[in-house]
């Protein structure tokens, strides 16, 4: 299976079965950026600890996460694209990730350039579990990027019912302590007119 496809890089020619064949130039240009790709996204990530934390975090790497916070990395560095790590943790739900990094100081409200945030993310990528730990840190639900997408209509969008419901529930949660206040409010300026009235 080995020798199925030998690529020499100099004449650019396959063997299979025996038999030479040309490879198309679209091939060999596919097989070089792929390979470019990987060897730049290594360099980078090698010279610069925050693009390696955003990079671990996405992928998940806890014990990379760690380190790299210990070595002093940037909890709240962001890409080119204003991506950080917590979004990136997020959107690929890495529950332990994201916690970690809420609990070195991560903003959980920060804004990449789209005005997405990592609640949005994970509303997107439909997972419950990182909504909800990132709603108990101060998570704001009613923010908006740029397109004016919310975590709920995103949530929605996606199909993910289990984020809808929960953020649904939220905001009739809130709804509800506002009408409870404003029906509490009522009454006693109620009373207090028939205390007068009695007078």
């Amino acid at each position: 299976m080995r020798n199925l496809l030998i690529v020499n890089l100099l004449g650019i020619k396959s063997t299979h079965f025996g038999v030479k064949r040309q490879l198309p130039l679209r091939g060999v240009m596919l097989i070089l950026a792929v390979l470019a790709g990987m060897f730049t996204a290594d360099a980078i990530a090698a010279e610069d600890p925050n693009v390696e934390l955003i990079i671990a975090a996405r992928k998940g790497r806890i014990m990379d996460v760690e380190t790299l916070l210990a070595k002093g990395a940037n909890v709240n560095a962001v890409t080119a694209a204003g991506k950080s790590s917590l979004m990136g943790a997020a959107i690929y739900g890495n529950q332990r990730v994201v916690n970690l990094l809420v609990s070195e100081g991560a903003d959980v409200n920060a804004k990449d350039k789209s005005g997405s945030t990592a609640l949005i993310d994970a509303a997107f990528s439909g997972n419950v579990s990182i909504v909800r730990s990132l709603l108990a840190k101060g998570a704001d639900p009613k923010v908006k990027a740029k397109n004016g997408a919310t975590a709920l209509s995103t949530a929605k969008a996606r199909g993910n019912a289990a984020v809808a419901i929960l953020l649904e529930s939220l905001a009739g949660d809130s709804g509800s302590v506002d009408k409870g206040k404003k029906s509490k409010k009522k009454k006693k300026k109620r009373k207090k007119k028939k205390k007068k009235k009695k007078k």
